[in-house]
């Protein structure tokens, strides 16, 4: 009776991961200014905001990789931490895309204020 056992602890335990993932919240992205149009004053608070925002993704990816690791290396455990992997890479996508939408809203502010 050892095994049921076992079991249900290994599914107790997935159960606190999965959790533990739940709480782990991707940051939204901020609103960026219409460069051609925007102060110089919009163009600092949005490179600020952008700034935040790649501090709030890093915790959101530390949380990630803790999840991960609390999964542990069990076989049940592999479909989890894939789904983990990614939201990771996810998250460094919507990063690298919301860095070109801002540098091409810096390029056309750059632009109108010459």
């Amino acid at each position: 009776m050892r095994f049921p056992t076992i079991s249900l602890a290994a599914s107790a335990m997935m159960l606190l991961s999965t959790a533990a993932a739940a709480e782990c919240e991707l940051p939204a992205q901020p609103a960026l200014p219409d460069g051609a149009t925007a102060s110089q004053e919009e163009m600092s608070v949005a490179m600020g905001a952008f700034k935040g925002y790649q501090s709030d993704l890093t915790a959101y990816r530390a949380c990630l990789d803790e999840a991960s690791a609390a999964l542990g290396t069990e076989e049940d455990a592999l479909e989890q931490q894939k789904a983990l992997l990614e939201q990771y890479n996810e998250s460094v996508d919507a990063e690298a895309n919301l860095a070109e939408r801002f540098n091409e809203q810096v390029r056309a502010y750059r632009a109108q204020s010459k």
